[in-house]
């Protein structure tokens, strides 16, 4: 039986879904049996296993998995040595360092002789030793961390957070951030081979597709070299001349965030006809 390449992707959580989704935008069809942790896409000929999110970091280090979709923070929480390819835009948060919002602070050397609650403690550590931080006291948290400040169990955290919101509802301020985190798509150190190729350029597809959107509108012609210096996302439309010679069809991929003040400048120069949809793969000028 040929050894297939594997896939080991989170198994539950609030990112489940958003990574089902886009494996299935990038023909990934990962078709889940019941609870199995297990399953075969056919179409690539890779195994795909569904692993608790902390897990895959230390799986796809080992070389027993060979790609793999996690966050940031456990890739650093594990210290997992692995190569990332690709920050695929879900779960982004902040891992930052909290205290009780009347304590003082003045720097990392307020965490000396101090109890510090995380469920990161990799991250954790990382940070107090790159700090100078010898003397805290490091407790291990599977969750509900930041309630622990005001139960007195500790005197600070290390945590992961989205909006802060849950850290202000228990009077906690962030003191520092130690590092910014998301969903990246990542694989053993070294490896090297097609699937890995193919899949990061499966994905890239996926990625500048959800970030950009497809613009077209009419424009004269003298205006076309001002509209292509707006954007860079501008520099090579597809371009058309109209009934009227000195009119131009212009069409060109433009990132969504660029958009209403992409529309607003081209209105401004006498652009016609605007138009904008939504597209669903982009594949990226090569390099």
């Amino acid at each position: 039986m040929q050894n297939l390449e594997r896939l080991a992707i989170p198994k539950k959580g609030r990112v489940y879904e958003h990574v089902l989704q886009l494996m299935l935008d990038a023909g990934l069809k990962i078709r889940r049996e019941g609870r199995l942790d297990f399953c075969v896409c056919k179409a690539l000929g890779v195994e795909v296993y569904f692993l608790p999110a902390k897990d895959i970091p230390n799986a796809v280090a080992s070389g027993a998995i060979q790609f793999g979709i996690s966050g940031i923070d456990l890739i650093h929480n594990a210290s997992a040595e692995v190569d990332q390819h690709l920050s695929l835009d879900i779960g982004k948060a902040r891992m930052v360092v909290a205290s009780p919002e009347k304590s003082e602070w003045t720097g990392p050397d307020c965490l000396n002789g101090k109890r510090i609650g995380s469920s990161y403690t990799g991250v954790a550590r990382q940070y107090l030793e790159k700090n100078g931080v010898m003397d805290a006291k490091l407790i291990h948290f599977d969750g509900s961390v930041e309630v622990q400040v005001a139960l007195g169990v500790v005197d600070a955290i290390v945590e992961i957070t989205e909006t802060g919101s849950s850290l202000k509802a228990n009077r906690l301020a962030i003191r520092e951030e130690i590092l910014e985190s998301e969903m990246v798509f990542f694989s053993t150190s070294g490896y090297k081979g097609p699937l890995l190729d193919l899949l990061t350029k499966r994905l890239r597809r996926v990625l500048m597709g959800r970030s950009h959107v497809m613009l077209k509108f009419n424009l004269p012609e003298s205006k076309l070299n001002e509209a292509c210096s707006l954007s860079t996302g501008m520099a090579s439309p597809t371009v058309n001349r109209l009934a009227d010679p000195s009119w131009l069809a212009i069409e060109v991929a433009v990132p969504q965030k660029e958009l209403h003040s992409l529309m607003d400048q081209l209105i401004d120069m006498g652009a016609t006809g605007i138009l904008s949809h939504q597209l669903s793969l982009v594949a990226p000028q090569p390099a």
